[in-house]
């Protein structure tokens, strides 16, 4: 496991601020700025169960170590940020974090497998302004293009890479299902509050590039369907209560009933 250095949480709060137009200090005092608001996405190896390890960096053994506590209760002062992408336990998670006071909408933690163990798995992650306050992260699961079936004398890049994902399979000491994860862990879309208004001037989110992003869902008959999660009811994930801020939709194609 790791941590984080004081150092560094500076600096993360640094570019934070360089996001937002608004924020809250230590203090909980609200803090406006001259910054247009961004999203922020947060990628890191470590994820939020595995950064509570004490050892000293023994290239800066004077930097304070700090864990999962303090580091929630700094992007929590930050609307904007909507996800963490994250791995280290070699596992597919989705998970919502809400934030239990109220004054952030929340984000997702997306957790991905690894290339060198079972599923052998990695992730698309899309941002989508769905132009009714809320925002979609649609987090799809990738693998590579390996043959499913093995030929164990083919000894080509994907040859190879077949033969890596059987063996990952079979290996002994870890549960290929665990790893692989839940339904609610692979092919997903995760909804939230978005966290400030895309079409104000000076926003640089979806739609200030031209509304390329945005435009992608559409309106009327080219926007997608909605499928009746209804943000202002409590739903769980995970054992994890959203309060609202979280959700996530399943899509009905069309030929479901």
């Amino acid at each position: 496991d790791g941590s984080i250095g004081e150092e560094q949480l500076a600096w993360l709060e640094a570019r934070l601020i360089e996001a937002h137009g608004r924020y809250r200090d230590n203090g909980g005092t609200v803090v406006t700025t001259s910054h247009s608001d961004q999203l922020v996405v947060l990628f890191s190896h470590h994820n939020l169960g595995t950064i509570e390890n004490p050892s000293p960096d023994p290239f800066n053994p004077d930097d304070r170590r700090l864990g999962s506590a303090a580091l929630l209760a700094l992007v929590r002062r930050f609307p904007n940020v909507i996800a963490w992408v994250n791995g280290h336990t070699h596992v597919n998670r989705v998970n919502p974090v809400p934030d239990p006071t109220g004054a952030t909408g929340g984000f997702w933690e997306i957790t991905t497998a690894a290339h060198v163990d079972y599923p052998e798995h990695a992730r698309i992650v899309e941002v989508l302004d769905n132009r009714d306050g809320t925002l979609s992260i649609f987090a799809t699961v990738i693998e590579h293009a390996a043959p499913a079936q093995v030929a164990y004398d083919d000894f080509s890049l994907l040859g190879l890479a077949s033969i890596s994902r059987e063996l990952s399979a079979n290996d002994p000491q870890v549960n290929p299902v665990d790893k692989l994860g839940k339904p609610t862990d692979l092919n997903v879309e995760l909804v939230l509050r978005a966290p400030f208004d895309f079409g104000a001037a000076g926003s640089r989110g979806p739609q200030s590039s031209g509304g390329t992003q945005g435009s992608v869902r559409g309106t009327g008959a080219e926007r997608l369907p909605d499928t009746g999660t209804d943000l202002r009811l409590p739903m769980v994930l995970g054992g994890a209560a959203a309060a609202g801020a979280l959700a996530v939709r399943r899509r009905i194609e069309p030929s479901e009933p």
